[in-house]
């Protein structure tokens, strides 16, 4: 590790390992207990404890509450603390919105460990002999918990065709798990076990799912707003406008920030203009300049080498935003058929079938993955496998880590990370998810009618492109990414 790292407060910021003892490491600098487990974290990452009766409960990171915009985290957790049972917990927790993992303890009932709706907060866990870890990175496991990483599945990553990370909450650490999104940890035996979805999904038709959503995701941002300085990523799509119209009628008081580089999409940086121009926002343009092997040697290691992507390099960028919570738009394209755009799924959803869109070809490891997570998706629920697939294999995994790489930079959070607002946007037909995503349009529209009629996603340029043949529109942005400083050009 270099000097650099050592005095850079930033370095494994956010981060944690809970064992049955506490760890020493130059980052990780505070301790604390729960139950039989001792926690290590860094000096960054908020903790709050509430009790009430047989419930104890312990958080990392933080939540908001969009019907109470007023609370701080205690409030929220003393809230959660009046749950008498896991499924009480459960069930209350899907009106949260944040980045967070929570310890739980109920009367004598084993502890529980829960990520947030999205598990943009990981959890990575070994079972060693008697003793479990659990770490945010699979790489603090090998540091602290004696985890042996493979060295044949080690370069099982790199080696896919356009793989960014590994399948379904594996790694090539032996015996080391990620926790999937929508599951829960008992802390006596390390058994992961599903909670969600549990029941049918109730349909909601497209204009109340449009209004409730607005009304979640306005509560989410001006709780976040009453809590100190935030910077809202803007780019032309869909995501990050209905963050803005969320944020409307106190706007001003936020910052925007646009990165761009050589490899920008024209409308990533004209539409954030327009936005600003018409919303008198306080816009700033980053350019992203290649980034350096020291800059890419940290990225892995505080994702611990289990996490690539072909914009990583733009993330120093975001150091524009240090100070502020950044607002970033993971978990919305949950909702918005991000796997079949068109409406039109496949009709059979295989273990191969995945692994090809997560960019692992047909690699018999990412397939048995698969394999074993199919097995594990409740029938008769209503919700697509795909749309699951999306929410807990790629935002679950590959969002997760792409928060903890930018938290090298800056405090990041998606207010689209609430199960209650996911779980009414995917109970709306398919036709108001896909493209043109009618219900995001129209969550902007109640919103902010004013932005509503600037376009998404598209210049004069945007349809040139389109008149070229595929292949030639996939060499260009090939060499785009590759002048911008990226070192991964498979996508």
């Amino acid at each position: 590790m270099s000097r650099m790292d050592l005095t850079d407060h930033r370095y494994l910021a956010g981060q944690f390992v809970a064992g049955p003892r506490a760890v020493t490491d130059d980052h990780l600098t505070r301790t604390l207990t729960f139950a039989d487990l001792h926690l290590t974290v860094h000096p960054t990452l908020r903790t709050t404890r509430a009790q009430h009766g047989e419930t104890d409960l312990l958080m990392l990171g933080t939540a908001v509450h969009p019907e109470h915009p007023t609370w701080r985290d205690s409030d929220v957790l003393e809230w959660l603390a009046l749950a008498a049972t896991p499924a009480e917990l459960e069930e209350t927790m899907a009106a949260l919105a944040g980045r967070y993992v929570l310890f739980v303890r109920i009367g004598s009932q084993a502890p529980l460990v829960y990520g947030d709706a999205c598990g943009l907060r990981p959890v990575f866990y070994l079972r060693s002999g008697t003793d479990l870890w659990l770490a945010s990175q699979p790489g603090l496991l090998e540091r602290h918990a004696g985890a042996l990483r493979d060295v044949l599945l080690a370069p099982l990553l790199d080696a896919s065709p356009e793989g960014d990370v590994w399948p379904a909450g594996r790694t090539p650490l032996t015996g080391v798990q990620m926790m999937l999104p929508n599951h829960r940890l008992s802390t006596d035996d390390a058994v992961v076990t599903r909670f969600w979805p549990s029941a049918p999904l109730p349909t909601v038709d497209p204009e109340v799912a449009a209004q409730r959503m607005a009304r979640l995701l306005r509560g989410i941002v001006l709780s976040l707003v009453r809590r100190g300085p935030v910077t809202i990523l803007l780019t032309g799509g869909y995501d990050s406008r209905a963050l803005l119209a969320a944020a409307w009628p106190v706007r001003r008081r936020l910052r925007y920030l646009t990165v761009v580089d050589v490899a920008t999409p024209s409308h990533d940086a004209s539409i954030p203009l327009r936005l600003a121009m018409r919303g008198r926002l306080k816009l700033r343009f980053r350019w992203s300049r290649p980034a350096s092997s020291h800059a890419l040697g940290r990225q892995r290691a505080v994702t611990g080498q289990v996490w690539r992507d072909p914009n990583q390099h733009r993330d120093v960028a975001f150091s524009a935003a240090l100070g502020t919570t950044a607002l970033i738009a993971n978990a919305s394209e949950v909702v918005r058929c991000a796997f079949y755009e068109g409406g039109n799924p496949p009709e059979t959803i295989s273990a191969e079938l995945l692994s090809e869109y997560h960019g692992w070809a047909q690699d018999p490891f990412a397939i048995e993955a698969f394999e074993h997570w199919l097995a594990g998706v409740p029938q008769g629920t209503g919700i697509h496998p795909l749309d699951l697939y999306y929410w807990e294999c790629r935002v679950g995994v590959w969002g997760a880590l792409s928060a903890i790489s930018m938290e090298l930079q800056v405090d990041a959070f998606s207010p689209f990370n609430c199960r209650e607002l996911l779980i009414t946007g995917l109970g709306t037909p398919v036709t108001s998810r896909k493209h043109p995503w009618l219900l995001h349009r129209r969550i902007v529209e109640i919103l902010a009618p004013q932005i509503s009629t600037i376009p998404y996603n598209a210049t004069t340029f945007t349809w040139l492109k389109t008149r070229l043949p595929a292949p030639v529109r996939q060499s260009v942005r090939r060499l785009r990414r590759r002048a911008a400083g990226s070192d991964l050009t498979y996508r």
